[in-house]
């Protein structure tokens, strides 16, 4: 039937599609009218074609399933053990602890109950990271485990951390490689997380965030290799942390990039491992005021995470730019992904996403931009040379300063703060945590980079007038 139902329209080529547009344009131009000027270093067309993009292979996972990870923001072990249990008894599949446990009787009490072969287990605790990475692993080996079936991370990215605190650690490349073999028995356990997102959530557009997650992982390779460890073992222990904003079609071609780009790199260094890809909700667009729709923008950016094939992803709390963690907040979050995943059924299908002229075209020009940008900071020396230099940092500023300039002319708006604001609205009373602007360390070695966020000026005189 499909076939005799196709046959019944002629094949339309590009060209009458683009004379069409023109004639119903009345004489305005086509470029300024409705070509989308991002700020990835490309235009998105308004239109695209079979001859624009063919498919192209990527790496894809063969499921198309994704984690859903909730963070656990408190610091006491037995607390953050209660929450845990409790996020995970109510959909929630992995669990990141900001909590760092002091010895193994810590550790114990902060995984008491919880399955580890059944639930992954992810730990922010960068500076001490090979303690904490020990302390695990001994528990692990205390209930008698299969190292194989034990998922989880750990938050070491010592590339990261100099370029936002300015501090180089000399022992990072030895700790790494120290890491990646006392996990070796345990492949599924990730020792070294690039953080992408810090780069995202300093301002930085989405091709740049691909371009310093591979300028860091070749620097982590290089340095891996001259210390023994093979490419195919690092690249097997790596993750890639990436925001997502709620730009949806280009966060989706983003993450296909970063697979298609990651294959290509594996391949330069005689390898197949993937690393796999973590995505959190960015911070950069999120509001204070009309907070609820930061419900909508994590609907969007889980989504676009999902579909672009992220291996798990945390979907940030409504208020948590103002409010203490509270059980509402990350209930509706969690909530996110399980609708998306139940009753959306995105889970469902590998690598949605092919076959889309548009999705093609923009995931090869993501990827090019990225790959073009990487080229520029390998000729410089990599990703340490180039912040050391102030290069990753001006990119950012850039992109940055480019951003705000929109939203000051309003060309690119953010609802509920600089377009359709409720003018009713006083938050002040609600602000529950400090709301001070970061401030770069005093003894830092670079420029660092600081969290930004687009209307936080907007936002703070707001309240000054409440």
């Amino acid at each position: 039937m499909s076939a005799k139902l196709f046959a019944e329209f002629p094949p339309v080529k590009k060209s009458e599609w683009l004379a069409e547009i023109a004639r119903d344009l009345k004489g305005k131009p086509f470029d300024e009218t409705l070509v989308w000027r991002t700020l990835e270093g490309f235009d998105a067309q308004p239109i695209y074609a079979s001859e624009d993009s063919a498919p192209f292979a990527i790496p894809f996972k063969p499921t198309g399933e994704w984690l859903i990870r909730e963070e656990i923001f408190e610091r006491d072990v037995k607390a953050a053990n209660r929450l845990a249990l409790d996020a995970l008894n109510r959909g929630a599949m992995a669990i990141a602890f900001f909590a760092a446990p002091q010895n193994a009787s810590d550790m114990r009490a902060l995984l008491d109950g919880i399955w580890l072969e059944a639930a992954p287990v992810h730990f922010y605790s960068c500076q001490d990271a090979p303690r904490i990475l020990a302390l695990f692993l001994d528990e692990v080996r205390s209930r008698n485990l299969d190292p194989k079936f034990v998922h989880g991370s750990i938050d070491f990215d010592a590339i990261a951390a100099f370029a936002t605190t300015g501090k180089w650690d000399a022992e990072a490349f030895a700790k790494a490689a120290q890491m990646i073999q006392t996990a070796k028995s345990f492949p599924h356990f990730k020792v070294v997380t690039i953080r992408a997102d810090v780069y995202h959530n300093a301002g930085g557009s989405l091709s740049q965030e691909l371009a310093f997650a591979l300028a860091t992982a070749v620097e982590y390779l290089d340095a891996l290799t001259e210390r023994g460890v093979s490419a195919e073992e690092a690249l097997r222990q790596f993750e890639v942390s990436f925001a997502v904003s709620a730009s949806y079609l280009l966060e989706i071609a983003k993450f296909r990039a970063a697979r298609w780009l990651f294959g290509e790199l594996a391949k330069a260094y005689g390898a197949s491992a993937m690393p796999t890809i973590h995505a959190s909700s960015a911070r950069w667009n999120k509001t204070i005021y009309d907070a609820h729709n930061n419900l909508l923008r994590g609907t969007i950016e889980a989504m676009a995470a999902a579909t672009g094939g992220a291996d798990s992803i945390t979907v940030a709390r409504f208020d948590e730019l103002f409010k203490s963690p509270n059980e509402f907040s990350a209930h509706l979050s969690r909530n996110t992904s399980l609708i998306l995943r139940d009753e959306s059924h995105l889970d469902k299908v590998v690598d949605p996403a092919a076959g889309s002229y548009a999705l093609e075209a923009l995931t090869d020009a993501m990827g090019n931009a990225a790959w073009s940008l990487f080229q520029r900071l390998e000729s410089q020396g990599g990703m340490i040379p180039s912040l050391r230099s102030g290069f990753v940092q001006a990119e950012i500023r850039r992109v940055r300063e480019a951003r705000d300039k929109l939203i000051a002319e309003k060309k690119l708006n953010v609802i509920g703060v600089t377009k359709s604001p409720n003018a009713k609205e006083k938050m002040k009373g609600n602000i529950e945590i400090a709301l001070e602007s970061p401030k770069p360390p005093s003894d830092a070695e670079i420029e660092v980079l600081l969290p930004y966020r687009a209307v936080e000026a907007v936002e703070f005189e707001r309240l000054g007038s409440e």
